[in-house]
């Protein structure tokens, strides 16, 4: 296995020069791919930072899926959607080992049943991370996320 290159050193992505299915960026051992869908309110990008291709599976029990996700370093994205209206806002959702999961958020509160209504919206707010961009008056925006190999980022319009 190999070490990620620069893994302090930002990559920056414009969301709109990529077309479905293509990597984005290629640089030895990482590859930001990225997905575009038409959504409902208008497309949607997908992003998934990937270390490094591993040979094989670690198992499909839950530590080897937490082995596989160990595998790698921490890389900050700066993602900048071209082409955007003046004040238009993106939902960034991110989901990953840390991010997105409901049942790790509800054990590390104690595991408590029933929950209170505080702990539901928390758990809920947990399950589904989200921030709003908002465009300046340009129609620029940059998004900078930190992933670690595996998580994805999404962006859709509001």
């Amino acid at each position: 296995m190999t070490a990620p290159c620069h893994p302090s050193k930002p990559v920056r992505i414009e969301a709109d020069a990529c077309s479905h299915g293509e990597p984005l960026h290629h640089h030895r051992d990482l590859v930001v791919g990225a997905g575009r869908t038409a959504g409902e309110d208008g497309p949607e990008h997908n992003f998934q930072y990937i270390d490094e291709v591993l040979d094989r599976m670690l198992g499909a029990a839950r530590y080897g899926a937490e082995a596989t996700l160990a595998v790698g370093g921490q890389r900050t994205l700066e993602i900048e959607p071209s082409g955007r209206e003046p004040g238009c806002r993106l939902l960034a959702e991110m989901v990953g080992l840390s991010r997105g999961d409901a049942l790790a958020a509800w054990r590390s509160i104690g595991e408590p049943e029933p929950q209170s209504r505080e702990e539901s919206a928390a758990l809920r707010a947990a399950a589904r991370p989200q921030e709003v961009c908002k465009a300046d008056a340009e129609g620029r925006l940059q998004f900078t996320v930190a992933l670690r190999p595996w998580e994805i980022a999404s962006l859709r319009q509001l």
